[in-house]
C-alpha cells in the first residue's frame, strides 16, 4: 500500500492495521443504511455497487444490520477491471445475555445453594476503540453470594468462565449493599477485557457460573454486560426464584379447629436420613425456616397452631420431602402418630411471586372417666379400702394367737 496514489511502487504504511481498522470504523458510522441491500436468501446476499462517476475500484466498506445482532466490520476490494476479492463471510453475534438458575421450578428452600448461569456473546471491539473494556455487572437481592471460606481467596466469590474449550476461574470481591429496608443486597463486577485481545474470541459464546445462598422469600438477580461506561451495552437479563409457604390446619373428627398443637417439620434427605427444622417465630402463627438439626430435641421454636387451628411456615421448596410431626397434642386429645404431608398448589413463576402448599391433621379425643353426678369410682375406692383394713386386722389377730401359743 502507498500513501501516494500516483506512486509506481507501494510503500508499507506504518501501523497500517490499526489505521485501517480506525478508518473502517469511521466509515461504518457514516454509512447510510436506507439504500442498502435487504433480505438474504439461504444466508447469502448480493451487493450491487453503483456510484455517480462510474468508478468502482477501491476498498469498499460493508455494514451489516439485523435486529438483535451486531455485525463485525466488513470490507471488499474491487480492482480497476471490476474484479472483486470474492465472497465475504459476514460475522454476526446476537446482542443478548441470558440469566438462569439451576432450579427448574423456581421454588427454592431458604438456606439452599443455587447455581446461576450467565450466557452471552463476546463482542467484536475494534482495536482503535479507546475503551476496550468488557465486564459483567451482577446484582443479587434476597440472597448472598457463596464466598470462599478459606485459602488465599477467602471472602471472595469464585466465578467460573468458559469460552469454547477454555475454562478459567476468577475470584472477585463482593460489595454488600444491604439495608434494613432492602434486606440482603449484594453485587460484583467481573472484568473480562482479556477476552477482547486481538478479537480472537469475538462472537464466541461465553458462559459464566457462580453460586449464591437463598436468604429471603423472593430472590432477584440482574446481570448486565457492557464496557463499564454503559453497563448494559452488550445486553442485560434477570432471573427470579421464590421460596414456598405451607399452611397446616389442625382439627378433630367434628372439624373443630384445635389450637395449641405443637409440630416439628421433618425432612428426609437423599440418603433417607432425617433432619428437623428450626424456625423463627414471626408471631400470629407465622414462622420462617432458619435451619436444620439432626436431633428432634434440638429443633427450636416448634410451630404451634393458633386459635384458628392453623400455622404457616415459610421458606420451603416444591419437591422437598417434608412431613409435619406432632409432638404435643392439644389438651384433651391424643397425639396423631401419622405425620402430615404437604400438597402444593399449581405455581408459575411468570404470574406469581409466591408458591403455596397445604397440610392437615386430625386428632382424637382422649377417653374420659365418669365425673360427679354418679357413683363413678367412689364405690371401687371404698371397696378397696375395706379389703385392705380387713386384711390388716386378720394379720394382727393371727399374730396374737401365735404369740399366746
Amino acid at each position: 500500500f502507498s500513501l501516494d496514489p500516483n506512486a509506481s511502487e507501494g510503500k508499507e504504511i506504518e501501523n497500517f492495521d490499526k489505521k485501517y481498522q480506525a478508518a473502517l470504523e469511521n466509515i461504518m458510522t457514516a454509512i447510510d443504511m436506507t439504500n442498502g441491500t435487504t433480505g438474504a436468501v439461504d444466508g447469502k446476499a448480493t451487493i450491487t455497487v453503483n456510484v455517480p462517476d462510474g468508478s468502482t475500484a477501491g476498498v469498499w466498506a460493508i455494514k451489516g444490520s439485523e435486529k438483535g445482532y451486531s455485525y463485525s466490520p466488513m470490507a471488499a476490494y474491487i480492482d480497476f477491471e471490476g474484479n472483486t476479492s470474492g465472497n465475504i463471510n459476514a460475522k454476526k453475534a446476537p446482542e443478548f445475555i441470558e440469566k438462569s438458575s439451576d432450579d427448574e421450578d423456581k421454588v427454592v428452600e431458604i438456606g439452599k445453594e443455587v447455581e446461576y448461569t450467565i450466557t452471552s456473546t463476546i463482542p467484536f471491539v475494534p482495536a482503535s476503540d479507546e475503551n476496550r473494556t468488557y465486564q459483567v455487572a451482577d446484582t443479587l437481592t434476597g440472597a448472598a453470594y457463596a464466598l470462599e471460606k478459606q485459602g488465599e481467596h477467602a471472602g471472595m466469590l469464585k466465578v467460573h468462565v468458559a469460552v469454547g474449550n477454555e475454562e478459567k476461574d476468577f475470584y472477585v470481591p463482593v460489595a454488600d449493599l444491604s439495608t434494613p429496608d432492602t434486606g440482603t443486597v449484594q453485587n460484583f463486577v467481573l472484568d473480562l477485557s482479556e477476552y477482547l485481545d486481538g478479537n480472537l474470541y469475538a462472537n464466541q459464546t461465553i458462559t459464566i457460573t457462580y453460586t449464591a445462598i437463598v436468604k429471603d422469600m423472593i430472590v432477584g438477580n440482574e446481570a448486565a454486560v457492557g464496557d463499564g461506561e454503559n453497563d448494559a451495552q452488550f445486553g442485560s437479563d434477570s432471573d427470579k426464584v421464590v421460596s414456598g409457604s405451607v399452611t397446616l390446619t389442625k382439627t378433630d373428627k367434628d372439624d373443630n379447629k384445635l389450637s395449641g398443637a405443637e409440630f416439628v417439620l421433618v425432612k428426609t434427605l437423599d440418603d433417607d436420613s432425617k433432619v428437623y427444622a428450626t424456625a423463627t417465630d414471626n408471631g400470629n402463627g407465622d414462622y420462617t425456616l432458619s435451619g436444620w438439626v439432626t436431633a428432634v430435641d434440638d429443633a427450636t421454636h416448634l410451630v404451634t397452631t393458633g386459635t384458628d387451628g392453623k400455622f404457616t411456615i415459610n421458606g420451603l421448596e416444591i419437591g422437598g420431602k417434608y412431613e409435619f410431626k406432632e409432638v404435643k397434642a392439644p389438651d384433651g386429645y391424643s397425639i396423631n402418630e401419622n405425620n402430615a404431608k404437604i400438597t402444593w398448589n399449581e405455581f408459575d413463576i411468570e404470574t406469581n411471586e409466591s408458591a403455596t402448599g397445604t397440610a392437615s391433621m386430625t386428632d382424637t379425643k382422649l377417653a374420659a372417666l365418669p365425673g360427679t353426678g354418679g357413683i363413678g369410682t367412689t364405690i371401687f375406692t371404698i371397696g378397696g379400702c375395706a379389703i385392705m383394713i380387713a386384711a390388716a386386722a386378720l394379720y394382727f389377730v393371727n399374730r396374737r394367737k401365735s404369740e399366746e401359743n
